[in-house]
């Protein structure tokens, strides 16, 4: 079983799961270092080749830039997950395995995308709710 930091005292309330770790069988990961998210990034994206655009002004690449979004901080990673689904399927659409900072942009950076997303998909259950969301 893999269980988040944070999840660990809603586990505390089942004995049986407390009975397995006391077992010996525990093994804690250490929060990833920003070298670390940035290598999460990047490994998986160029081992399907994928590539990460680079910025026209900065020639910063893509990579780098929500690696340093993330602040390094392993909170962020439930954000980041997201939002590097949202690129890869926007690259699937155009079929030119770049993940692009306009997309980026477009989906509201890492902070913005998963809000963006939500309202989305909200505003398509019923028409009504545009209504609701707008007043």
């Amino acid at each position: 079983m893999t269980l988040r930091s944070d999840f660990y005292a809603h586990c505390q309330q089942f004995p049986e799961l407390v009975e397995l770790t006391a077992l010996g069988g525990r093994y804690e990961l250490q929060p990833p270092t920003p070298r670390g998210i940035g290598n999460m990034i990047r490994f998986p994206a160029e081992a399907v080749g994928l590539r990460f655009e680079r910025d026209p002004d900065t020639s910063r690449s893509l990579g780098r830039g929500l690696a340093g979004g993330s602040d390094g901080q392993p909170r962020t990673a439930p954000l980041l997950e997201h939002l590097l689904s949202r690129l890869y399927q926007r690259q699937l659409d155009r079929k030119d395995g770049l993940l692009r900072w306009s997309d980026y942009r477009e989906l509201g950076e890492l902070q913005g995308a998963l809000a963006q997303h939500v309202k989305t998909v909200f505003l398509t259950l019923n028409p009504t709710n545009s209504e609701r969301l707008n007043s």
